[in-house]
């Protein structure tokens, strides 16, 4: 019961939007975060949950599936995040570390007019990453991992 409780508690404060812009997403863990599987997913989210970011989405698509015949010959591919410029350090004691990276989500789109043929323009996502992990060094030098914070902020779609 307690795992349960701690689980939920745990689930409850994850994700916090700052205020009501949900482009600007902190979240906190007790273990490490799978950043660029953090990144994806909150992309994800953005475009089917957020109202502008869906509408900026559809303005890339539309004009593609107009061209090609229609939204059934267009397909994005999953997104795929890349790190794009990163500055990382670390305090000398080693019980902090900070991140801030700017990740380039991009999700390769086709037409299905024949054989899947490739459309050249991606659609390409702009996410600032900022992470603070923190931890304690034991009486044998082993770093225990304590928590983390990850604070991510969309900057928009980027033309290619």
């Amino acid at each position: 019961m307690r795992i349960a409780a701690t689980v939920l508690a745990t689930i409850a404060t994850l994700c916090i939007a700052v205020g009501d812009d949900l482009t600007t997403v902190t979240k906190e863990s007790e273990a490490e975060f799978d950043v660029p599987k953090e990144v994806v997913a909150f992309v994800n989210q953005l475009i089917a949950k957020h109202p502008e970011t869906k509408a900026k989405y559809a303005a890339i698509i539309a004009p593609l599936e107009e061209a090609f015949g229609g939204p059934h010959r267009v397909t994005a591919e999953p997104f795929i995040a890349t790190e794009w410029r990163a500055e990382a350090g670390h305090r000398r004691d080693l019980t902090e570390s900070n991140y801030e990276g700017v990740y380039l989500v991009v999700s390769k789109l086709s037409c299905g007019v024949s054989r899947g043929y490739s459309i050249p323009d991606p659609v390409v996502a702009k996410v600032t990453v900022t992470e603070r992990s923190r931890g304690r060094v034991a009486n044998n030098d082993e770093f225990i991992f304590l928590g983390s914070k990850l604070t991510l902020q969309f900057d928009g779609f980027v033309e290619v």
